[in-house]
């Protein structure tokens, strides 16, 4: 793969993690606002977009890899802060770590 390939397939992973982001997050806002049987499935669907959201996430990060390994870690990582680049990955982690926790105490409750 060359360069502009990677960086393709970098912005593409942002986009759809960008629109899994916002199925996770405003599921519940938009139901409050409008209640609709569109809305209610995705407020009743919003841990499917959380693990979505984590997963095309961690597909980013593999692109973000594949560039650094391709044209070397100094030139991908200008410009971003490796402090709170690694930290918001971890959050995203944590998040989805939650939603399967409660859905494994759900199946173990029952």
């Amino acid at each position: 793969m060359d360069e502009t390939t990677i960086r393709v397939a970098i912005r593409a992973t942002a986009r759809i993690s960008f629109v899994l982001f916002l199925g996770a997050f405003l599921g519940d806002a938009l139901y409050r606002l409008m209640p609709a049987a569109a809305t209610r499935w995705l407020k009743a669907h919003k841990d499917r977009f959380t693990l979505g959201f984590a997963g095309s996430h961690t597909v980013h990060l593999a692109f973000i890899l594949i560039l650094a390994a391709a044209i070397g870690p100094e030139n991908v990582l200008k410009g971003i802060m490796p402090i709170p680049f690694t930290v918001g990955f971890l959050l995203i982690y944590a998040l989805a770590a939650g939603v399967l926790l409660r859905h494994l105490i759900l199946v173990i409750t029952f």
